[in-house]
C-alpha cells in the first residue's frame, strides 16, 4: 500500500459491489439457500451488498465503526483492532488503532501515525491521487468482498438475518495464516448477523474449516453513529506544538508544509519519480523520515 509504512488495517472480507448477483434463498436442508421467516423479504447477494455499501450506510449515518478480535487456533485472543470512518460534507476522516498501540488518523490532507515499535510520530502527506487511494483502501477494510466468496445460506428469524458466505482457501485468504495454519483448511466461512429489516451488519464471525474441523479466527462488531470522530490526543499535541519545522516540496509547483519538530515527515514519490535534495536530481534523498530540521525536497522524474 503506502511504501512509507504499509497500512496496518486488516481487510475482513466484506462487501464489494463488483460481485453483485441474484441468488434466491429458497430451499431445504440439502445445502440450498433458505429463509425461515415467511414474511421476510428474500435475501440475495445483491440486496445484502447494497444494504451494506458505504453509499447506503452514509445516507443514514455519518460514522461506521468496526471492532475486531482475532483468536489463535486454541481460541485465545491474539490481537484486536478498531477502525472507523466518518463522512461529513464529502470529506472522509478515518481512524485505525490496534492492541499494539499503533494508531493512524487521517484528517484533511494528511495522516498522523503513532508507531509503538519505536515510539515515533509521523505525518504522512500525499500528492496526486494518493490520498484517494488511501481512502479507498480504508473503505475496503470496512466493506469488501473478494470474487471467490459465495452466498451459501441466508435465513431470518426473530428480527435477525443470518447470511453465510464461503470462500476457498488460497492467495486471497493467506492473510489468515497469521492466526492459524490456513493451508490445512479447505475454506473460510464468513457468518454475518444483520438487522432483518435493513440487512445492516451487526457482527461478523470468520472461521476456517475442513471436513475434520472448524476454528474461529475472528469476530467483528459493527456500530453506527452520527457523531464525528474524536481526534487522538497525540494529533492535537502535534498540531499545537510551539516548536515546528518547515518542509518545502517542489513537485507540480511548490508546496510548503509545517509540522511539529518531533514528527517525522513522510511522503511517497509517484511511480517514475524519486525524491532529491537538489533541483538537478543528483542527490537522492533516502530515509527521508529520519531527516530533521527544515528541508527542501524535489520530486523529479527518476531517469
Amino acid at each position: 500500500m503506502i511504501a512509507i509504512k504499509p497500512l496496518k488495517f486488516f481487510v475482513p472480507a466484506l462487501l464489494c459491489l463488483s460481485l453483485l448477483c441474484s441468488c434466491s434463498v429458497d430451499g431445504d436442508d440439502d445445502g440450498s439457500l433458505r429463509e425461515t421467516d415467511s414474511q421476510a423479504a428474500v435475501i440475495t447477494l445483491e440486496s445484502f451488498a447494497k444494504a451494506n455499501s458505504l453509499g447506503t450506510t452514509f445516507k443514514e449515518h455519518k460514522t461506521v465503526m468496526l471492532n475486531t478480535i482475532y483468536h489463535d487456533e486454541n481460541g485465545a485472543e491474539k490481537f484486536s483492532e478498531f477502525s472507523s470512518i466518518n463522512l461529513h460534507n464529502d470529506v472522509y476522516t478515518t481512524l485505525y488503532e490496534d492492541s499494539d498501540g499503533y494508531v493512524e488518523f487521517t484528517s484533511g490532507d494528511r495522516t498522523y501515525i503513532f508507531d509503538t515499535e519505536d515510539n515515533s510520530f509521523t505525518i504522512r502527506f500525499y500528492v496526486d491521487n494518493q490520498q484517494d487511494s488511501y481512502t479507498v483502501g480504508f473503505k475496503d477494510s470496512i466493506f469488501y468482498l473478494s470474487s471467490d466468496e459465495k452466498l451459501v445460506d441466508a435465513r431470518t428469524s426473530g428480527g435477525v438475518s443470518t447470511v453465510t458466505l464461503e470462500a476457498p482457501t488460497g492467495d486471497k485468504t493467506s492473510y489468515l495464516g497469521e492466526y492459524c495454519d490456513i493451508d490445512s483448511y479447505d475454506k473460510v466461512i464468513f457468518l454475518y448477523e444483520c438487522d432483518a429489516k435493513t440487512l445492516q451488519i451487526k457482527s461478523l464471525s470468520v472461521s476456517a474449516a475442513s471436513d475434520e474441523s472448524e476454528v474461529l479466527l475472528c469476530v467483528s462488531t459493527f456500530s453506527y453513529s452520527n457523531d464525528s470522530l474524536s481526534t487522538p490526543q497525540f494529533v492535537s499535541e502535534l498540531n499545537n506544538s510551539k516548536k515546528t519545522r518547515a518542509v518545502t516540496l517542489h513537485y507540480d509547483g511548490i508546496t510548503k508544509y509545517t509540522l511539529a519538530n518531533e514528527a517525522r515527515f513522510s511522503i511517497e514519490a509517484p511511480v517514475g519519480y524519486a525524491v532529491f535534495s537538489d533541483a538537478d536530481g543528483k542527490k537522492p534523498l533516502k530515509d527521508i523520515e529520519k531527516a530533521s530540521g527544515d528541508m527542501t525536497i524535489f520530486m523529479l522524474e527518476d531517469k
